[in-house]
């Protein structure tokens, strides 16, 4: 991989890569809702995905939750649909 540094060019050899697209959450749409927050702006999660308002679930890179991969990302996600359907579906 060529990797660009303060103007300079590089080439780096390795044998693999993970890319990081961000590390800031963006929760800027959802502060209105009263959706509680923790001190570096991450939703708070539970493990069924819930947050702290009643109805709202959410998953992946937004939520407080340790890991941030898209494989993880994807199992909560179908965590929070299961239970958002239960929900939704008066099983909950």
């Amino acid at each position: 991989i060529v990797v660009k540094e303060e103007g300079e060019e590089k080439d780096v050899e390795l044998d693999g890569i993970f890319v990081e697209i961000g590390a800031t959450p963006t929760t800027e749409l959802i502060e209105n809702l009263g959706i509680e927050l923790d001190k570096s702006k991450y939703i708070k999660v539970d493990d069924e995905m819930k947050t702290s308002a009643e109805g709202i679930f959410a998953a992946g890179d937004i939520t407080n939750q340790g890991v941030k991969q898209v494989i993880v990302a994807a199992g909560q996600g179908a965590i929070a649909a299961k239970n958002a359907y239960d929900y939704i579906s008066g099983k909950q």
